[in-house]
């Protein structure tokens, strides 16, 4: 017997090739199922990391911002250090009684 016969009632199959047939569909299905669903689980993973990448460079922003105004008071500190050393050489200078025109010798 034939696998595939066509008769007056037309095409007919033997029946362990019809169940292949159906054993193979079945298997594609679920494994088209199973692929969708990791492409959905993957997507849905895709959008969550651009909320968190969003809300990162939020942060990034005003972490660069704060980083800026904390420069600047460093840098104003720094300035007024520099001017209480070059207060204190002066008054050093003067308690030791050089006069102030002769700083720029020293």
């Amino acid at each position: 017997m034939t696998m595939i016969e066509n008769s007056e009632r037309g095409l007919t199959i033997a029946k362990p090739l019809a169940w292949s047939i159906l054993v193979a569909l079945v298997c594609g299905g679920i494994w088209v199922g199973s692929q969708i669903g990791t492409l959905a689980e993957v997507q849905r993973q895709v959008a969550e990391n651009r909320k968190d990448i969003a809300a990162l460079s939020g942060v990034q922003r005003l972490a660069a911002v704060e980083n800026a105004r904390l420069a600047e008071k460093v840098s104003a500190i720094l300035d007024g250090v520099k001017r209480i050393e070059t207060r204190l050489d002066r008054l050093e200078r003067e308690r030791r009684g050089l006069p102030s025109s002769l700083e720029s010798f020293q």
